[in-house]
């Protein structure tokens, strides 16, 4: 049972999901065992209720939760005791009295103290999610490594059952050896372990999309025909898998943030996703009923490109066969497939994001297959949209929702400028050279870098301004506003090598600066350090009721700048926006919400009262936050291009990576703190760049 880690303690919350990649899912803690999502798409039915906090309260249960699927039951002969602290069904069961949970996903421990019986009980409990293994990861199972200790001074004999709903027929537990209980008899100081394994087996689903109606066949199909065949082979795979999960967060030694963040964030996974046989991978952006929702994924994909690099393809080929390729909507990319649409970003970010995938992948084919629907999309924004070589919305709608950018707005054309090189740079590999109508793309691309520091750029105070108004444009929100995230465009590209600036460099390094001081909320009496979306210059809050998007903390947002300051060089701010949000989480890791804070006019932090159920915690957690594992790349200054791999670690701590595989090459990497010597598979050199195939060993010493 033992496994050392940092473990993120849950106890004061509902307790830790469980389950795979597409699977549905439940939550183990100290309502014993609940939240049962196996059945439905995930969190079905409470859409329409997201803005009421009681309905994502990570910290208590209401209405229909509020009750076990699954009961493990422990009898010492005399009296039956619940594995759980807090009653919720109608039992005369004892419940412990002390209860506590801690999560190192994929595992969690929970331990359950019993006085009356003189006995504690505890539980490893884990569902594989095997990196680079779709199919391991994706089966419905919780294995349970049980261990009951007697704490007196008399021999105990244990019963051990689970009980069932006895309505549902699709879902069971057994002990080792498919027995539905087992016999314990535990000696005084003495401990005694017990194999257990809970299956579910729902074949169909439906999504909550108004589009995508039809049912799908779920992809552990593929390979299981009942819960039966799950347990059997849980039961021969269990202790495999278990140390393969081992391996994997061994392999990462790094400062113990980092890894709380990166391992927490599979909450998201496991309660997020739909996976069928088609193969369609679909997200659901919680607590919304959208799904593969463009500006969401293209943040929480580096989870997939780093652990299940097949997922981001996925998503992005249910995309290309989206996109129509005829008739007025012609190159339309969708907000979210296949219902939801906006105005005006997701074409840029789609085909930077194409490109991106393509220097992870170093996949030609994908290239090639991508080439129709980024000329459509490319074609649709630009002849709708075009402003002197920029995008511009008169309305200013973008992924900020409430807060609008009316005319030229920063967020749409960082992406825009970055596609703009993207297609460019596309256009040296593609057999066939994607075409913008009556535009050599070229002289676009300078065109749009001139104007949009032409338009955006505040020469007073030295940073780019959220969004230039354009005549006839929405006369909402401030123009010179502080924009946390306006170099998301160059976020998107920083895995490439010998990338050039595409803006001025000198000018792009004082505006992310700016941001870091001018948009920081350190709030002492509050015990919150974070950056807002939106300020003022000088540090005044922007607080406009209409426009309250822009007084949040958006996550992704937050990591995205720390993320461009590591890569700038400014090594201290970009730790220090990293360690902040993961401090933030206060042991809420699993439940992580589309921000963590918002700000008053007296530049506190505060609950965003118009929203207050995506705050920071909430259950499930909100997909974007899965970016932080871009992080991983951020801290080995990983770049690559169609032939090499480069590294250029941070150099303000030790950290090691073992064996693990990125972008198609598996690096070792040892790093320390101030190095100023590399060895490349033993050799010295003066850089470290080297083939991206095969295997690898680097030592910054």
């Amino acid at each position: 049972m033992k496994i050392t880690e940092n473990w993120v303690d849950v106890s004061h919350s509902i307790g830790v999901p469980f389950g795979g990649i597409g699977t549905g899912y439940g939550v183990l803690g100290r309502f014993g065992f609940v939240l049962p999502n196996f059945n439905s798409a995930p969190c079905k039915g409470k859409y329409d209720e997201f803005n009421r906090l009681e309905c994502y309260d990570y910290l208590n249960l209401h209405g229909k939760d509020r009750y076990n699927f699954l009961s493990l039951v422990i009898s010492d002969g005399a009296d039956e005791y619940a594995f759980q602290s807090e009653r919720l069904n109608d039992t005369d069961m004892y419940t412990a009295d002390s209860f506590e949970s801690y999560e190192f996903l994929p595992f969690s421990i929970h331990r359950a103290v019993y006085k009356k019986m003189g006995a504690e009980v505890k539980m490893l409990a884990y569902s594989p999610l095997i990196p680079h293994n779709l199919e391991e990861s994706s089966i419905p199972v919780l294995c349970m490594e049980i261990q009951v200790k007697n704490t007196g001074n008399k021999t105990l004999n244990i019963g051990l059952r689970f009980e069932t709903e006895n309505a549902d027929k699709a879902i069971s537990a057994v002990f080792s050896g498919a027995a539905k209980k087992c016999s314990l008899s535990v000696q005084p100081g003495k401990t005694v372990d017990a194999d257990a394994y809970f299956a579910w087996f729902y074949p169909d689903f439906v999504t909550p999309s108004a589009v995508m109606t039809e049912e799908y066949k779920r992809y552990y199909t593929i390979r299981f025909s009942s819960f039966a065949d799950v347990l059997c082979y849980a039961e021969k795979m269990h202790i495999d898998w278990k140390n393969q999960m081992i391996k994997w967060q061994e392999s990462f030694d790094v400062p113990p943030e980092f890894k709380r963040v990166w391992f927490s964030s599979l909450s998201s996974v496991i309660t997020s996703t739909m996976l069928s046989t088609e193969p369609y991978f679909m997200e659901i952006e919680s607590p919304h009923p959208y799904m593969n929702t463009m500006d969401v994924t293209i943040y929480s994909g580096w989870i997939y490109m780093i652990n299940w690099p097949e997922i981001e393809k996925l998503d992005m080929y249910m995309y290309k066969d989206k996109i129509p390729h005829e008739g007025e909507d012609k190159g339309l990319v969708w907000h979210s497939l296949w219902s939801d649409r906006s105005d005006y970003v997701e074409e840029p970010c789609y085909i930077t994001r194409i490109y991106r995938d393509y220097l992870w992948y170093n996949d030609k084919k994908f290239l090639d297959d991508m080439k129709r629907p980024i000329e459509d999309a490319l074609n649709r924004v630009y002849s709708q949209k075009a402003f002197n070589g920029l995008i511009e919305s008169k309305h200013g709608n973008q992924s900020y929702d409430l807060w609008k950018m009316p005319g030229l707005g920063a967020y749409v054309n960082t992406p825009w400028i970055a596609a703009l090189y993207s297609v460019c740079k596309m256009n040296e590999v593609h057999k066939e050279k994607i075409e913008l109508d009556g535009e050599n793309i070229e002289e676009l691309l300078k065109q749009a870098e001139e104007n949009f520091v032409k338009y955006l750029w505040n020469d007073k105070k030295g940073y780019f301004n959220c969004f230039f108004r354009t005549e006839g444009a929405n006369e909402s929100s401030i123009p010179d506003s502080v924009f946390s995230d306006q170099m998301f465009g160059r976020w998107l590209l920083l895995v490439q090598r010998a990338k050039e600036p595409l803006l001025p460099l000198d000018k792009i390094e004082s505006s992310v600066r700016y941001i870091y001081k001018n948009n920081l909320i350190d709030d002492k009496e509050n015990g919150f350090r974070g950056w807002a979306n939106g300020m003022l210059p000088n540090g005044v809050p922007y607080y406009d009721n209409k426009q309250y998007h822009a007084k949040t903390c958006w996550i992704g947002a937050q990591l995205n700048l720390g993320s461009i300051l590591g890569e700038l060089g400014y090594e201290e701010e970009s730790l220090d926006v990293f360690r902040s949000v993961e401090k933030s989480f206060a042991n809420n890791h699993l439940a992580v919400g589309e921000w963590n804070k918002a700000i008053t006019e007296d530049g506190k932090s505060c609950t965003l009262p118009e929203e207050m159920s995506k705050d920071t915690p909430r259950f499930p957690a909100y997909p974007r936050y899965k970016c932080c594992w871009e992080y991983l790349i951020r801290i080995l200054g990983l770049k690559v291009d169609s032939e090499n791999m480069e590294l250029k670690p941070f150099k303000s701590f030790d950290f090691k990576i073992k064996d693990v595989v990125l972008a198609g090459c598996c690096l070792t990497v040892e790093v320390r703190k101030n190095w100023t010597e590399i060895y490349i598979d033993g050799k010295k050199s003066s850089t470290a760049v080297f083939d991206r195939n095969g295997k690898h060993t680097v030592v910054f010493g």
